[in-house]
């Protein structure tokens, strides 16, 4: 084979193997689906039920920050880890009595909060339960 039919099969090869590290990202799952109006939901449902114990900014008052800064250990709690433990384990007077679509409010919230960016669909307790992105602030878009 010449060598000037090896140069556009390269760059179709080359061509693929970019859009399959796009894919890749994508199917890494780096990003986390939420609305913005789930997000002011969420925002409402945490004023009401969580911020007592955790504060109106998620600073912590009497129990931890939830700021991904702070919420973040040395293995990287999870979007999932975040959503199990609002599900089983809170509100801590009354755990696992927060339905799971409150709760999906509740992490889409959290998320926004810290920086996540938000999209076109809610967050459903499915997704953000199988979620394995790391729960660590984002940095808005400018």
């Amino acid at each position: 084979m010449s060598s000037l039919c090896r140069k556009p099969a390269a760059i179709v090869g080359a061509a693929a193997f970019v859009l399959a590290l796009g894919s890749l990202t994508f199917a890494a799952g780096t990003d986390v689906p939420f609305s913005a109006p789930q997000a002011e939901r969420g925002h409402q449902l945490y004023l009401a039920r969580c911020s007592l114990c955790h504060g109106a900014n998620l600073e912590g008052v009497s129990a931890p920050s939830l700021t991904a800064d702070d919420a973040a250990t040395p293995d990287t709690q999870s979007v999932g880890d975040i959503f199990t433990t609002i599900v089983h384990r809170m509100p801590k007077s009354n755990p696992g009595t927060l339905a799971p679509s409150d709760a999906a409010d509740i992490e889409a919230f959290l998320l926004s909060f810290n920086g996540f960016a938000s999209g076109a669909h809610d967050l459903t307790p499915d997704t953000a339960a199988a979620s394995m992105v790391p729960y660590l602030r984002h940095a808005q878009a400018p």
